[in-house]
């Protein structure tokens, strides 16, 4: 069963926090979420507040135990319709 996590919580708490490693705490949460086994991981961010996610060809992180994918606002309204799911 996939696992839907917003990054909403996490941008939001930490607006302004200028030592805050956003890409940290997304591979902690994943290395979290990877000991229940959720299959896949996706995250979204529905805040207001750019996440400023993107391929870094020079960030060699340790490879996640489980699939994890990124949905942009585009994808989540394309193909999510039902966002009960999405915690």
């Amino acid at each position: 069963m996939p696992w839907f996590l917003d990054l909403r919580e996490l941008l939001e708490a930490n607006t302004g926090t200028p030592h805050f490693d956003f890409s940290g705490a997304i591979r902690a949460r994943i290395a979290s979420c990877a000991k229940k086994e959720p299959l896949p991981l996706f995250f979204t961010n529905s805040s207001k507040i750019a996440d400023n996610l993107a391929f870094d060809p020079h960030d060699r992180p340790v490879p996640a135990a489980i699939p994890v994918l990124y949905l942009t606002a585009a994808a989540k309204r394309k193909y999510l319709k039902d966002e009960s799911g999405i915690g």
